[in-house]
């Protein structure tokens, strides 16, 4: 509620024109960020580290905001058509591929953890493809350790005996 109040704000009162001063330090330097995501991420993809998640949704942001600011700024001059084509055929292109790749290891990693966790005591198999069962994410609960201290206290998942002493089962 308040951002969209804040959203009415700003489109009454920012001025139409405005000459930004260090533009060309703002764009060199979020490039230089962009590039030192790609290489981070690089590094994590190269080394296989869980951090690749992260960084690929990261970098796949910092290359959406670079697509909408580049076509935002140039609409109305000469530079629109090269920024069209470098948000068409480059950033949201890699953007993409960044997101689904940090879905796909997402997903492999829930299901690993899954595996191991159920497959140990009997609970889920995988199919008669030897395929294993790949759940939704946005079905999948939050798991590990640590879950009680990084969640407040109302989102945190009942302990099972907490559930027992409440009356429920899990």
């Amino acid at each position: 509620m308040i951002l969209a109040g804040w959203i009415v704000v700003l489109a009454a009162t920012l001025p139409h024109r405005f000459d930004a001063h260090h533009w060309r330090a703002v764009w060199v330097d979020f490039d230089v960020f962009l590039l030192a995501a790609f290489a981070v991420t690089a590094w994590a993809l190269w080394r296989q580290r869980q951090v690749l998640i992260l960084l690929l949704m990261g970098t796949g942001t910092m290359l959406c905001c670079d697509a909408w600011f580049d076509v935002g700024t140039s609409l109305r001059t000469s530079g629109i058509w090269m920024s069209l084509a470098s948000a068409v055929f480059a950033e949201l292109p890699l953007a993409f591929l960044a997101f689904a790749g940090a879905r796909r290891l997402l997903k492999a990693t829930v299901e690993a953890g899954l595996l191991k966790a159920t497959v140990g005591v009997g609970l889920l198999a995988p199919d008669s493809a030897g395929r294993s069962p790949s759940p939704s994410l946005s079905r999948t609960p939050l798991s590990g350790t640590g879950l009680d201290e990084a969640l407040p206290r109302r989102y945190a998942p009942e302990k099972p005996e907490q559930a027992e002493r409440a009356g429920r089962s899990t």
